[in-house]
Formats: C-alpha cells, sequence, structure tokens
C-alpha cells in the first residue's frame, strides 16, 4: 500500500477530476460523486468503511474497514488496488505526501508508518480525532475526545499542545490557502479561525450548536469554508 503511495507521489501532478467521497458506513458502501458530471458510483467492496482519506494526486483513496481492520487503497470504481493489515481500531488515519508518511489514530495511539514500517507510536492518547495536516508548519492538528485543546504532533513524534482557551473542541480543519486553523467548540457554541503561526483569533461565529465536521474547498480564491 504504502509503496505504491510513494512511487505515485514522485511522478508529476496532474490536473484531478473533482470527486466527493462518502463513507456509508450504515448501508456498507462508499459512495463516490463526480463533481462535474453528478455521476454516482456505489462501491460494495469494503464491508464498514469507517473513515476513508481521499489521494488528491491520482484520484484514488484510502479507507479504513472496521469489519477485517483492514486500510485500502481503492481508484473511483471500487476497485482494490491494495491492502494494508492493521491490528486496532482506528478513529482517523492522514497521508501526508511530502514526507510519504501515513498516520494512524486510534483509540489511545498515534503511529506513523513509512513503506509499511513503523516508524514510532505513541500511547496514553485520549480518542485522537479531527485530524488536519499543515503543509505550512508540517504539524498535523487534532483534538482528544473531551479535552479542552487542540494539540499538534510534529514529523518527529513531538506532541505540543497549541491553543487551551476552549471548553469542548469537537472538530477542526487546516486551510492552508492562508495558514489559518478552523475549530469548532461545542462548549461555547462557537467557530473559530486562528492564525496558525500567532494562534490569534482571525475570526469567531457564535450560536453555532452542532457542527461535527468542517471541510474546505479550494476553486478560487477566496476559500470556502463548509461546516455540518
Amino acid at each position: 500500500l504504502i509503496l505504491a503511495i510513494a512511487a505515485a507521489a514522485v511522478l508529476p501532478v496532474q490536473k484531478s477530476e473533482a470527486y466527493l467521497w462518502i463513507a456509508d458506513k450504515g448501508n456498507q458502501e462508499i459512495v463516490v460523486i463526480d463533481e462535474t458530471t453528478a455521476k454516482t458510483t456505489r462501491i460494495s467492496s469494503i464491508k464498514l468503511p469507517e473513515t476513508l482519506y481521499p489521494l488528491q494526486f491520482n484520484n484514488e483513496c484510502l479507507v479504513y474497514d472496521s469489519a477485517k481492520n483492514t486500510i485500502s487503497r481503492i481508484n473511483r470504481f471500487g476497485d482494490v488496488q491494495d491492502e494494508f493489515l492493521i491490528n486496532y481500531h482506528l478513529s482517523d488515519l492522514i497521508y501526508v505526501r511530502e514526507t510519504r508518511a501515513l498516520w494512524l489514530f486510534g483509540a489511545n495511539s498515534i503511529t506513523k508508518l513509512v513503506n509499511r514500517e513503523e516508524v514510532f507510536s505513541l500511547g496514553k492518547m485520549q480518542n485522537p480525532t479531527s485530524c488536519s495536516y499543515s503543509p505550512a508548519d508540517s504539524k498535523i492538528y487534532f483534538i482528544e475526545k473531551g479535552a479542552t485543546a487542540v494539540k499538534s504532533i510534529n514529523d518527529n513524534g513531538i506532541l505540543r499542545t497549541e491553543i487551551d482557551s476552549l471548553l469542548y473542541p469537537v472538530t477542526l480543519k487546516v486551510d492552508p490557502s492562508d495558514n489559518s486553523l478552523w475549530v469548532f467548540d461545542s462548549g461555547s457554541s462557537a467557530l473559530y479561525k486562528y492564525d496558525i503561526a500567532t494562534k490569534q483569533v482571525l475570526f469567531k461565529n457564535t450560536g453555532n450548536t452542532n457542527i461535527s465536521q468542517i471541510e474546505i474547498s479550494f476553486i478560487e480564491k477566496p476559500t470556502h469554508v463548509c461546516v455540518v
């Protein structure tokens, strides 16, 4: 799996079509929607798709199947290109193309793999989730369930508390277009936008009660933020 991804990563980047990947665990399928034609493909080769991570450079996707505890690399037609067995349940995963590293976020651990080999694994975590990579400082930002802080981990496995003024953060997303970090704090019903470098609040929107996910769309400036 990772060897194949690494080989693809050294090729020149081609302009990709736009596809929306949806993990529908309830219906035991992955739904792929072509954003240009609205054509929908339903994939049943993954039994219980728990979480997924689209690979922007080749229109493929990494999918964690909680039924088999495997990570599969599939194309947009549902063909399994490769499969990788792991031995614990995942809450999230990220592939960082710049370092060719696959990061696995488990119930109580964070593990970094390169070419299927474990580089390091950090235990005693508290359900790390909502992970997002920042190319500007080469860190992955994440939230521990029930915690009050946004934390980061760098390529060497060093953990750091980045923002510790929240009540109950539940989801976040890095916007690499302007080096900012969006965070929804359920405890204060507020959506924040932070400058990653200074940690200053650039934007605050209150009155939000149940945001579960933040995504960024990159078309042309300005960047559009979608919260659900």
